[in-house]
């Protein structure tokens, strides 16, 4: 019984993958979503510094 289950997962399992293998298309390039999101995390800490560089300045300047 055990045979006849394994091997009809394993059908299923193959008919799955067949279906699912047409939808790569390896001459399109795939999004690097983990640089994409890395890069704007980048941007916004950045921009959070020179922000608060810029204010410290204004304070110095004022209390002088």
């Amino acid at each position: 019984m055990e045979e006849g289950l394994l091997s009809q997962k394993s059908i299923q399992i193959m008919n799955e993958y067949g279906s699912k293998r047409h939808i790569f298309f390896p001459s399109k390039p795939s999004p690097n979503l983990f640089m994409n999101k890395l890069e704007y995390r980048m941007k916004q800490y950045y921009s959070h510094c020179i922000k608060h560089s810029r204010l410290k300045r204004l304070r110095k300047k004022c209390i002088k």
